[in-house]
């Protein structure tokens, strides 16, 4: 009995799905009256949310502007479909034009400006601490840590330059292979 009578008075119940509608003051509907009537709705966009404020229920984000179908979203863009062609045969390209790319060409090692920001900031620091009088105590601290931040440095840049290497003679073992490979094939 108490549903019906709550369903009567238009009130929904309480629970997970039936949430309780928001009431809306006097001011926010005459507000909301005032901000309709100057972006200049229609008559049936006007009825429309005037029902929702009456209702307590939210705004649409976006209303049709002569019915009240509810615009279905914008179809997706399909992908292209990718055909591979297999190939009797592999192709492959001489070592020159390979080489003419800019496939092997390697980007020399660059301390990350994060790096030397850090150095940077610990000097600053220190240059601080000296100024108010206090650079004994933390000396020695941050200039253990500026040196391993550079020993840091070191041990990447040596990192780097040990992997081109290693990049440079694998290139030039390919490029033998390669080049046995062509030489077999011009002769069959």
């Amino acid at each position: 009995m108490a549903s019906d009578q709550g369903a009567a008075k238009g009130q929904t119940g309480i629970g997970f799905w039936n949430c309780a509608r928001a009431s809306y003051s006097k001011e926010t509907q005459d507000l909301l009256k005032v901000m309709m009537q100057e972006s200049k709705l229609n008559q049936f966009q006007m009825r429309q949310l005037n029902r929702k404020l009456q209702e307590g229920d939210t705004f649409p984000v976006s209303c049709h502007p002569s019915s009240s179908k509810v615009s279905a979203a914008p179809p997706l863009p399909t992908a292209p479909s990718v055909r591979l062609h297999p190939s009797s045969k592999p192709h492959l390209r001489p070592a020159e034009s390979c080489r003419a790319g800019d496939a092997y060409v390697r980007e020399r090692f660059r301390p990350r400006p994060t790096m030397c920001n850090e150095i940077e900031e610990r000097r600053e620091f220190l240059e601080q601490m000296e100024s108010f009088g206090r650079g004994k105590e933390f000396r020695a601290i941050i200039q253990s840590e500026i040196s391993l931040k550079l020993q840091e440095m070191e041990e990447i840049d040596r990192r780097r330059n040990h992997e081109l290497e290693m990049a440079a003679r694998e290139r030039e073992r390919g490029n033998t292979c390669s080049q046995l490979q062509i030489e077999n094939e011009n002769k069959a």
